[in-house]
């Protein structure tokens, strides 16, 4: 972890790690550089200097050779450029990563993520069309029981007993 001059070490790790992805799937224009100027992230200079560049993915790349040395906020107010103009699914892979330690910064990621953990966690009762039996479970009648069984049935097997 850097003092008050740097980026934590974690935060520059993500960067470095997803730089690639970053470069090929990030939009730096106007706004997403007007956002970290709010933030006092970038100067007047240096987002001349990524505007000015010709591809997105050199003003990515410039973008990202800057944010490293820009302070201690540098990467929460890069995010929250990311959330602003609608890429959160990069402020998700830079948040989500094993080198975040379990910690997120994204906190809109996090809150969607929650959400989804709470639904995926809670058991509904589904019930298969006959159509889409073959590839879930469904009940069965057990010839030696009465009552219906859940058992998992493969598709040949239900296609065998569907002809009998």
């Amino acid at each position: 972890m850097l003092g008050e001059c740097g980026m934590l070490e974690r935060d520059k790790r993500g960067l470095r790690k997803y730089a690639v992805t970053l470069c090929k799937e990030m939009v730096v224009d106007e706004l997403f550089v007007q956002s970290l100027q709010t933030d006092d992230i970038l100067t007047d200079s240096m987002a001349e200097g990524i505007l000015a560049e010709p591809t997105s993915h050199k003003r990515s790349w410039r973008l990202l050779s800057l944010l490293p040395k820009r302070g201690p906020r540098a990467f929460s107010s890069f995010c929250s450029a990311l959330r602003d103009t609608e890429q959160q699914h990069l402020c998700a892979l830079l948040t989500d990563s094993p080198e975040r330690d379990g910690e997120r910064q994204c906190p809109q990621t996090a809150r969607a993520k929650d959400r989804t953990e709470g639904v995926s966690s809670t058991k509904y009762p589904i019930q298969a069309s006959d159509r889409y039996a073959p590839f879930t479970k469904t009940p069965v009648k057990d010839s030696g029981e009465e009552g219906v069984e859940e058992k998992e049935v493969s598709a040949t097997q239900h296609l065998a007993q569907a002809t009998d």
